[in-house]
């Protein structure tokens, strides 16, 4: 099996650098173009033992080269942040440590588990879909057309417009600092 060589370009790089490198601009940052732009190959077909077993997402190797499976029972938003989890996963774990003979000796998948890998998958995940100059720059824009916007409202625009769920995007914006560590969404 043979690696695409061009993939090596985004060895530990940020997902800033991704989205700029591959042209992506503006939400939402669809995170199978950006699969698909990197040159990775991403299966959404239903696999009843991979749904069993992996539940979300998978990172692996086949005939082809390296390959990301998404779960397709599982809700749209959960599928992006899911993709570009094991996109985190391929940038920061895979391709840095992937043999002299170009392969990879393990596997990674996103099943709810936690630790260091996971926990930067995951922010790299939030950072490829949410990027903060795109999340930036919608929040002047909804203000410009309304001002009396409430907090829950932009987080519920925010949410459709980055094609997140609204959990995502406020996990998102405490980290950015944007609400409040405290801050408890009012409709729920």
């Amino acid at each position: 099996m043979t690696i695409n060589q061009n993939l090596f370009r985004f060895k530990n790089t940020r997902s800033k650098e991704i989205l700029k490198t591959l042209g992506f601009t503006n939400p939402p940052f669809n995170p199978f173009e950006v699969a698909q732009a990197m040159g990775i190959k991403v299966d959404t077909s239903l696999d009843w033992d991979k749904v069993r077993n992996i539940k979300d997402g998978l990172l692996y190797e086949d005939k082809d080269g390296l390959v990301i499976w998404i779960n397709p029972l599982m809700p749209k938003n959960r599928q992006n942040f899911t993709l570009a989890h094991e996109l985190g996963h391929l940038v920061y774990d895979v391709l840095p440590n992937i043999d002299k003979d170009k392969t990879l000796n393990s596997f990674y998948y996103r099943n709810n588990n936690s630790g260091p890998e996971e926990t930067r998958a995951n922010n790299f995940a939030a950072a490829l879909l949410m990027p903060i100059f795109a999340i930036a720059n919608t929040l002047i824009s909804i203000k410009e057309k309304d001002n009396n916007t409430t907090t829950d409202e932009f987080i519920d625009g925010l949410a459709s417009i980055f094609e997140v769920s609204r959990e995502a995007m406020i996990i998102r914006l405490k980290k950015l600092n944007v609400l409040n560590e405290n801050y408890v969404y009012s409709y729920i």
